[in-house]
């Protein structure tokens, strides 16, 4: 039972995923979607980083977002690799009418807007309806050094990675979100591995302490279904990986088969058509390889029978431009 012998049914459409929560007797449904919203960055340079799209492009992916946003009316979002991030945050919810929170993750020297890399300020956001009553609840780094992040001051010199936890209510019981976006070294690196499996007890941890209310936790874990970390979670048995009531054809959500963009993260050339290194030509093969890296869980105030169906969506072309690359 979810809190108070409230029955309730989570519809999940996932990645990009998507939850629709139904509570009864109230018959109050909230849905959820997450999506990596794909910065279009090669992450190689000082002053700046290589783009693979001109402004023109990115603005108009930008609308595909939002038309396709709008076709599934969630009422709770998780973006990953929003940038920059404070913008793109506020944007989103003035053209949804929601209310955010955010956390810039990867930004470099930045004073408010200025800084280098020129062209990056990349975090984290979670929207929802306003009704919803969002506020934050805790921000955690998972990994990297020692920095300050924030949206007027930012300073750190290596990659991190943070999870934002919010809080909403609804039928005024509290239901804590957690969005997370894990490194993407692939599963070869023995050390991004590791560097992921911490970041996973890091979370579980956190989740442990809210262990009587209900918590939702989705986003970009780049790592398969069969990998230790995503193992390591259903271990744990505070979780329950939603994709389980998938009942579509769809299988995966980073799928080089179907999504045309993911054809930059594939490439052996940077933005600026550099060769890329021996190793990180060995990544992009990698990423030829279709999987599932994006997920919602539920923690055991909801059980499988709360979940009606899971499915990958935002995964086909609008006006031939995908939203993202999963």
């Amino acid at each position: 039972m979810l809190i108070n012998q409230t029955n309730r049914i989570i519809k999940i459409i996932l990645a990009t995923l998507f939850i629709t929560i139904i509570l009864y007797p109230q018959s109050r449904t909230v849905k959820i979607l997450t999506i990596n919203v794909w910065s279009g960055l090669d992450y190689r340079g000082t002053f700046s980083f290589g783009e693979y799209e001109n402004d023109e492009t990115r603005d108009k992916r930008f609308d595909v977002l939002v038309k396709q946003i709008k076709q599934y009316d969630p009422d709770i979002i998780f973006t990953q690799e929003s940038n920059p991030v404070n913008k793109f945050a506020s944007k989103l919810a003035d053209e949804l009418d929601y209310d955010e929170i955010h956390q810039v993750c990867n930004a470099g020297i930045k004073f408010g807007p200025v800084g280098i890399p020129t062209n990056f300020k990349e975090g984290l956001v979670i929207l929802a309806r306003k009704n919803l009553q969002l506020e934050e609840h805790n921000v955690e780094k998972l990994t990297g050094s020692i920095g300050i992040y924030g949206d007027l001051l930012t300073i750190h010199f290596d990659e991190s990675h943070f999870y934002l936890a919010g809080k909403i209510k609804v039928n005024d019981i509290p239901i804590y979100l957690i969005n997370a976006h894990l490194g993407a070294e692939p599963p070869y690196d023995s050390v991004g591995v590791q560097k992921r499996k911490n970041e996973v007890e890091s979370i579980l941890n956190y989740i442990t302490e809210l262990n009587q209310h209900p918590v939702i936790l989705g986003g970009d874990f780049n790592a398969a279904p069969e990998s230790e970390e995503i193992k390591n979670i259903s271990r744990s048995e505070l979780l329950f990986d939603t994709y389980s009531k998938n009942y579509s054809k769809k299988t995966f959500t980073w799928d080089p088969l179907q999504n045309s963009n993911i054809i930059f993260s594939a490439n052996h050339f940077d933005a600026c058509g550099e060769k890329l290194s021996d190793e990180e030509i060995k990544s992009a093969d990698y990423d030829n390889t279709p999987r599932r890296i994006d997920y919602i869980f539920v923690n055991h105030k909801f059980s499988a029978d709360d979940v009606l169906y899971t499915d990958i969506v935002l995964n086909s072309p609008f006006d031939s431009i995908y939203a993202s690359d999963h």
